[in-house]
């Protein structure tokens, strides 16, 4: 392991200052930009409702509905794409518990 490194657990985290900056940079441009895409699409959609021409355009607004979840998700992964290559992900200890409890129920269920 690199001095660069410290073993927490199963997961390697990152402590060479220029890889962790790289990953804020990183991280705080997907979101500059993807959260910047998400509030230009939230004022044309609340302007359409706003409008009577436009106000019962709904497949028009679902697509932006939809283009908002999917600008989101890709935020959301890329974000923690990038904590993930540095070591400094979320895990999420209690869902991890219940997936672990499910996949014994089930093995032992098919034994």
């Amino acid at each position: 392991m690199s001095d660069a490194s410290k073993r927490t657990g199963n997961l390697v985290k990152s402590t060479d200052a220029s890889a962790l900056q790289a990953a804020i940079e990183t991280m705080d441009s997907l979101s500059q930009c993807g959260f910047g895409q998400i509030e230009a699409i939230c004022g044309l959609a609340l302007s359409a409702l706003e409008n009577p021409e436009t106000a019962t355009d709904i497949d028009r607004i679902g697509t932006a509905l939809e283009a908002i979840q999917n600008i989101a998700d890709d935020i959301k992964n890329s974000v923690n794409c990038q904590a993930e290559d540095v070591g400094c992900h979320w895990i999420n200890v209690p869902w991890r518990r219940r997936a672990d409890a499910r996949r014994q129920q089930n093995s032992e269920g098919q034994s």
